[in-house]
């Protein structure tokens, strides 16, 4: 069983989430849980990540960051092909994206020891990540998706024992300058 709590607070401009995952059974239980968000990709947009070390969609392979093999893996249009990347034993609380032509940007704010989980993805530029942003958007625009979660990889599954739970807050900011 899960709930999510989404408020707004009067006279501030984010978002805050509580999420609680519970087990009321009798029996261990698998959970798997991301957040997602989209936000519009550009030349300009940039993944801020406060990382030194990043692995693939498994967390098989492992890349320095934010630069690896002399390409600059903050800039999207760095990436030619769909891609996902995990922070790997960030220690910060924070993470997003910013677009630094149109000077805005998203921003995820929760405990690193709690919510190990930062995901950064891209369709990248090749012509089946662009006809996949064009089936899965309205307006075949371009985006990124910023991702939060519980376990460091979306190859990873928890275990909740009976009638254990976990639960997080978490806070999404538009930023701007």
């Amino acid at each position: 069983r899960w709930t999510v709590r989404l408020t707004l607070h009067p006279g501030r401009a984010y978002l805050d989430e509580m999420i609680r995952m519970e087990n009321p059974t009798d029996t261990p239980k698998v959970y798997y849980f991301w957040n997602n968000t989209a936000f519009p990709c550009h030349d300009g947009t940039r993944f801020i990540y406060p990382m030194t070390l990043g692995s693939d969609h498994d967390g098989v392979e492992f890349f320095s960051w934010p630069v690896h093999d002399g390409k600059d893996l903050t800039w999207l249009k760095n990436y030619d092909r769909p891609t996902s990347v995990f922070a790997y034993e960030c220690a910060f609380d924070f993470f997003g994206a910013y677009d630094t032509v149109r000077d805005r940007g998203i921003v995820q704010v929760a405990d690193h020891r709690v919510l190990v989980g930062k995901k950064a993805w891209t369709w990248g530029t090749s012509d089946d990540g662009l006809i996949s942003m064009a089936n899965l958007t309205d307006d075949d625009s371009r985006y990124i998706e910023v991702q939060s979660g519980p376990l460091e990889t979306q190859a990873d599954y928890g275990l909740l024992a009976p009638h254990q739970y976990i639960e997080w807050q978490e806070w999404w900011y538009p930023v701007h300058g």
